[in-house]
């Protein structure tokens, strides 16, 4: 890991700090962790939680809250029975208990440029488990599942103020043909949606993270209800490159997202099981990729109307 997993909160608020991670499990299941820091008028704690989602479509969203003084001060997460660091994740959310260890792949990528963050135009997303692998336990009430080098995201979102109006994010995992990709599109105010994309396509970088590319791909989003979709298209110098999401209608998460700044909520639909496909052309060379195990979600602000599973 890096230091971009390290905890920024400055000791006071308005503040917003969050730890997640995305995995598969074994048998077709998957599980969505996070350790959230929040100080703010609206919300105030350290808050794990957890959706599982079995092999067969059963899912359990639990979470726990702890004391922001329980926080050691080494670590990006630590108490006396939670740990994120850069080898471990350990933690709880109701009937949900995970002890993993992490492992980072060679492969990394920057989500967000350093103007960005310096700017204040929002949070800002680092991505310190960009090619990660996960060992270990996990387990939902009576089930339980072990892990082995495991293919797994840990992302890392911070900041004092979110402009964000709606968002996209997608990471994947292509293993028959050794490709990882990760996308995020933003809409933040009046602007245009800022799109960043990073794809290891073997041991070649596709960095289209850069401030220059943030406004260069062109994308489309539907929410249409049970079809939700997004997609875009951009190039490199060396290529054309074309990506689609598509969310399950079925197993998926829907969460409310209370900024504990101003208050704002904002509901956020989540799968492990989202369709993506990439689209690399090269001359008059075209490589296809496809998965139905990506992990997707697609947010936007404003109160859920779908069930909500889990509310931190």
């Amino acid at each position: 890991m890096t230091d971009d997993l390290q905890r920024r909160w400055p000791g006071h608020g308005p503040w917003d700090e969050v730890w997640f991670l995305e995995l598969p499990l074994p048998g077709g299941g998957t599980a969505w962790l996070r350790y959230t820091l929040a100080d703010g008028p609206h919300r105030r704690g350290l808050t794990t939680w957890a959706i599982v989602t079995t092999p067969d479509g059963r899912q359990l969203a639990e979470q726990s809250t702890h004391a922001l003084s329980s926080l050691h001060p080494r670590d990006a997460v630590r108490t006396d029975t939670l740990v994120l660091s850069r080898t471990q994740a350990r933690g709880r959310a109701g009937q949900v208990r995970w002890d993993l260890v992490l492992e980072r792949g060679p492969r990394r990528h920057r989500m967000v440029p350093a103007i960005v963050e310096a700017l204040g135009v929002g949070r800002t997303y680092t991505v310190p488990g960009f090619d990660l692998r996960v060992s270990g336990t996990l387990t939902a009430g009576d089930d339980r599942w072990t892990l082995t080098d495991a293919p797994a995201v840990l992302g890392h979102i911070w900041g004092a103020t979110n402009r964000t109006r709606a968002w996209a994010w997608l990471h994947a995992h292509f293993p028959s043909d050794d490709v990882l990709v990760e996308c995020l599109s933003a809409e933040l105010g009046p602007l245009p949606p800022l799109t960043s994309l990073g794809i290891w396509i073997g041991d070649e970088h596709l960095d289209l993270s850069g401030a220059r590319h943030l406004m260069r791909a062109s994308t489309a989003r539907d929410d249409t209800p049970g079809a939700e979709r997004f997609s875009l298209t951009t190039w490199t110098r060396k290529a054309r490159i074309s990506l689609t999401a598509t969310l399950p209608p079925s197993p998926r998460a829907v969460v409310r997202y209370l900024d504990p700044g101003d208050g704002d909520e904002r509901q956020c639909t989540n799968s492990g099981r989202a369709h993506v496909t990439l689209t690399v052309e090269r001359g008059h060379r075209t490589d296809r990729f496809v998965t139905d195990h990506a992990a997707f979600e697609l947010a936007r602000r404003g109160a859920p109307t779908a069930p909500v599973l889990l509310s931190d």
